[in-house]
């Protein structure tokens, strides 16, 4: 394939010839941190990022969870789908670490009574800053139903990755996602899943660090600890027989009439109220909300039961909220 260098960042480079479905994504060997003041140049990192991410990645896809990933291409370089990237940093945490320590007074290791999520926008020259779900609308970076399809996903994610971690007694304190939409509008995961955007814990202990915060506290030996996060995601991999843990959640389904379609009991219910002298109301939309209670985190798994049972495709349309 012929491409050229469309996009370059601080740890990896974008190579797209504009028309092709695939592009390639290359890792270079640099480490940053504290957005961008800190670099270093360290021969054998993007190599060991690259094959980390293709890792991950591949166990997602088998898991039926949507990534921008296709096929590893060198050693140091994989080919994707091009995605037009939403400018947002999701972060899942586990754990407290980090700027949850700063911002809040967490004792760092300290295993949170469930998963948060942080979304960040992505801008370098405003240091990417916290934002706020309403921020993020008002800012009209995704839709309300975009946001909660993100929101999903990265806790789908959360629960996957955890489990695969845990196999080889590594913790995942938190990790950072990106997300993008392909040709057909689809929402995919990108970017990369590897120690440089990740805090893995070796047995679960936040003193011993197999992550990018070796270089951000200046711990030193940074590819011996990638090096065995790699190993251990191979020995986890090799068992073919991961058992993600049952986890209960509910799961708030929401059906509507499709866009177009008439509503006769909206219609019915905006005639009623006019008539008894509520004049403001404009419109009713009727629709119905359903609760569900789940123990797995699956995606395709709530999406078959919406469509093969709860959800009429030919005239309805449908979103839903993991509730954590």
């Amino acid at each position: 394939m012929q491409t050229n260098t469309i996009k370059e960042g601080k740890a990896k480079k974008f190579h797209w010839d504009g028309v092709s479905d695939s592009c390639e994504l290359e890792f270079k060997n640099t480490l940053t941190a504290l957005n961008g003041q800190k670099t270093e140049e360290l021969e054998g990192k993007g190599v060991l990022a690259a094959n980390i991410s293709a890792k991950l990645f591949e166990f997602l896809n088998e898991q039926n969870l949507k990534t921008h990933f296709i096929k590893k291409s060198s050693d140091n370089t994989l080919v994707v789908q091009p995605l037009t990237m939403i400018p947002l940093e999701i972060v899942v945490r586990n754990y407290a670490a980090g700027s949850l320590c700063t911002r809040l007074g967490f004792k760092e290791g300290e295993k949170l009574k469930k998963p948060l999520i942080q979304f960040h926008l992505k801008d370098d020259a405003l240091n990417d800053p916290l934002l706020a779900e309403s921020e993020i609308l008002y800012l009209e970076i995704v839709s309300l139903e975009q946001l909660n399809q993100i929101k999903n996903y990265a806790l789908c994610v959360n629960w996957l990755l955890t489990t695969l971690f845990e196999q080889v007694k590594i913790g995942l304190a938190d990790f950072k996602l990106e997300f993008g939409f392909d040709k057909a509008g689809n929402l995919l995961l990108g970017d990369e899943l590897s120690p440089d955007n990740m805090r893995l814990w070796d047995n679960f202990d936040s003193n011993q660090k197999l992550d990018k915060d070796r270089f951000r506290q200046n711990l030193g030996h940074i590819l011996e600890n990638y090096q065995i996060v790699l190993e251990r995601i191979y020995l986890a991999l090799a068992k073919k027989d991961i058992q993600t843990p049952a986890v209960p959640l509910k799961i708030r389904l929401y059906i509507k009439p499709q866009a177009g379609l008439l509503d006769p009991t909206g219609r019915t219910l905006t005639d009623s109220s006019n008539r008894l002298g509520f004049t403001e109301v404009e419109a009713i939309k009727a629709g119905k909300m359903l609760e569900l209670e789940l123990n797995d985190y699956r995606l395709n798994l709530i999406e078959d039961l919406c469509e093969r049972i709860l959800v009429s495709p030919a005239i309805e349309e449908y979103s839903y909220e993991i509730v954590v």
